[in-house]
């Protein structure tokens, strides 16, 4: 929390990147962030969540979800506003920021601690500062030859996180223990962001992304066509993209101050 007295405007709570399979809350981008925002007054909040390889799809959303109610719990102790949240991540974690805004209640059946006696309280989120974050997996193939990325290209630049794949195609259909090719419609628009694209939101929602136009990772048109569509849905004074030039994915001019 910023050192300053009285109570806190709003709650910053962030989302750690890692591929679904690493990082955690104190990773290098998280860290930028909230320094970043304590130093200018904003009260912060950096979340665990299960690993892919300690439970599939959907526990680490549950668990952000659960985090999101337990800090709204205890806003007056911890002394923002609990009507106030605001939510980021980066990566992976832009896909849970991005699908807890607009999921509602959806992911809401995992109690937070001490539940059973401080009561249930809303997960809604009020506003998204997304960056680079997974939309819709189903998509990124397509969207790679459109922008000239060589699925080889981004194959070395994942293989890192290749020793957790086991037997399925990609990392998200590991998080998920099913190729997200097989997924039925419903199983889709349950599993990404994407899937609820033109829904009506809970409430006021602000979004804001920002992505490199030089990702081979996560291609930039993910988050060019999620503006697209959430414009249609909030309307374009509530949605902002940003397309960064020369930037690769989680490159660390990404986290200039500017």
């Amino acid at each position: 929390v910023p050192d300053t007295d009285g109570e806190l405007p709003q709650l910053f709570v962030l989302f750690h990147g890692g591929a679904f399979v690493a990082g955690n809350s104190r990773s290098r981008q998280a860290k930028f962030m909230y320094r970043y925002f304590r130093d200018h007054g904003y009260a912060c909040a950096s979340v665990n969540y299960r690993l892919a390889q300690e439970a599939p799809f959907p526990a680490a959303v549950q668990d952000c979800n659960a985090a999101v109610r337990f800090l709204k719990a205890h806003a007056a102790e911890y002394g923002f506003r609990a009507e106030r949240v605001f939510a980021w991540g980066e990566s992976g974690g832009g896909y849970f920021a991005m699908l807890l805004a607009l999921s509602g209640e959806d992911f809401a059946d995992l109690p937070f601690i001490g539940q059973d006696t401080l009561g249930n309280v809303s997960s809604h989120i009020d506003a998204v500062v997304d960056f680079y974050g997974l939309m819709d997996e189903v998509e990124v193939p397509a969207q790679r030859k459109i922008l000239g990325i060589p699925d080889f290209v981004s194959d070395i630049a994942g293989s890192w996180a290749t020793k957790y794949t086991k037997d399925y195609k990609t990392i998200s259909s590991y998080f998920f223990r099913r190729n997200v090719t097989e997924m039925t419609q419903e199983e889709h628009d349950r599993a990404f962001p994407a899937g609820y694209f033109g829904r009506t939101a809970e409430g006021p929602l602000d979004i804001y992304i920002v992505h490199g136009d030089c990702d081979i990772m996560v291609p930039y048109l993910q988050s060019a066509e999620a503006a697209e569509a959430l414009t249609r849905m909030l309307g374009e004074e509530h949605v902002t993209f940003r397309l960064i030039p020369k930037m690769g994915h989680a490159s660390d001019p990404l986290y200039d101050p500017e």
